[in-house]
């Protein structure tokens, strides 16, 4: 008879890298970090964070495929920045993010794919091609006379929000509001350090706009 497995504990590492990753210059500049992460610890356990790090495209695979892991990261959000007695501040959040296709597993995740995955055939985006290149020539002539943008915030950030709009029949003019409730949303998903009980109710109360944004008017 074999001996019972001890469960595995992870040892606390001498460098929390989960730690290292929010200071100022790290999320400036994060690669410097990231290669140090592969070099010395790939797959590595953060206290800070209460979860694993994995730096190497192997790990990364490996964990995709293994049906042990999760996909849903709802509650590790919430609780690694505000703790557990302080959801009530996301509680729209929370209920949003955990109905969402990415946050959802097996059955529940299929049954969603497949209401959306039509809409984003080869055949769906090569009929949108057009579009999507008269956005591009669009931002790309706003440089103007000077030849000059920041291909983040005058390009690469812009496009999708208007290519989604495009796509889903949204007036472009409420575009840069969408933008800025999912930067809102974005800015708590990305583990937030300083201030962060502010950006919790910004995330909460953008979740609520994109809800009664979307939702059919009652009546």
């Amino acid at each position: 008879m074999s001996a019972p497995v001890e469960p595995h504990r992870p040892r606390r590492p001498a460098v929390d890298f989960g730690s290292e990753l929010t200071r100022p210059e790290a999320l400036a500049d994060p690669h410097p970090l990231l290669h140090r992460m592969r070099s010395e610890d790939p797959l590595h356990y953060s206290p800070a964070l209460g979860a694993w790090l994995a730096t190497r495209y192997d790990h990364v695979v490996q964990g995709f495929r293994d049906p042990r892991l999760g996909g849903d990261r709802t509650r590790l959000l919430i609780d690694g920045q505000l703790g557990a007695g302080g959801r009530g501040a996301v509680k729209d959040f929370e209920r949003i993010e955990r109905g969402m296709m990415i946050n959802k597993e097996g059955p529940q995740h299929l049954r969603l794919r497949r209401l959306v995955q039509y809409g984003f055939s080869p055949d769906r985006i090569a009929a949108a091609r057009p579009m999507i290149q008269r956005a591009v020539d669009a931002l790309l002539d706003r440089s103007g006379p000077s030849g000059r943008l920041d291909i983040v915030a005058d390009y690469a950030e812009p496009l999708p929000t208007l290519v989604i709009c495009e796509l889903m029949g949204i007036p472009a003019e409420d575009g840069p509001t969408l933008r800025r409730w999912s930067e809102a949303k974005g800015k708590f998903r990305g583990l937030s350090r300083g201030g962060v009980g502010a950006i919790a109710r910004a995330a909460n109360e953008a979740t609520i706009n994109f809800e009664d944004f979307f939702s059919p008017p009652s009546g």
